[in-house]
């Protein structure tokens, strides 16, 4: 069902999260990052995984 769902950003190298072998990697490709259901989601796993400063992005997501 297609909805609102949330990617993080990186700030200063401009990559996305994104699922890589089980854990958590970065891309520099939207279509490849990964997705979360809430804003709170997002923000816990960017807090444990970004270095440095970070966005959480609302996004449409039509496939969904």
């Amino acid at each position: 069902m297609p909805g609102i769902v949330f990617v993080v950003q990186e700030v200063e190298s401009g990559q996305f999260l994104c699922p890589y072998s089980g854990d958590v990697g970065f891309t520099h490709r939207l279509k490849e990052a990964g997705t979360f259901d809430t804003r709170e989601d997002a923000y816990e796993t960017a807090c444990e995984h970004c270095d440095e400063a970070f966005d959480v992005v609302a996004v449409f997501n039509e496939r969904g």
